[in-house]
């Protein structure tokens, strides 16, 4: 990954544990737009295709372009029902922290 593992090692130093370095390091780099510099692992980040459908459609014509995200926006702040909104919105959380978790082993596997 393209996270400096001088990051890392200065954690391990300073007694972080391996959620802690997650946590602190790699999440806030992974947020940030830090990306593998990897070509051929080169994917679109949720946040760009949630952009892209709700400026062009808002998840029109009769709801048929919704993302997880835009339906999710939709019901919890336009039509006001927050609940519902969170509910869709953490529907795909465990497959996504699975994929996620995935995604970086086999970034790491690549880099050594």
């Amino acid at each position: 990954m393209s996270i400096p593992r001088e990051l890392y090692e200065a954690a391990e130093a300073d007694g972080a544990g391996p959620v802690t370095r997650f946590w602190y390091i790699t999440l806030p780099f992974a947020q940030a737009g830090a990306r593998p510099s990897s070509s051929s692992s080169r994917r679109s980040s949720p946040s760009a295709d949630f952009n892209i459908v709700y400026v062009l459609t808002h998840g029109g014509p009769i709801n048929s372009t919704h993302l997880f995200a835009t339906l999710s926006r939709q019901v919890g702040l336009e039509s006001g029902r927050i609940g519902e909104g969170a509910a869709i919105s953490l529907y795909l959380f465990p497959v996504l922290v699975l994929v996620v978790y995935a995604q970086l082993k086999f970034v790491r596997k690549q880099t050594y």
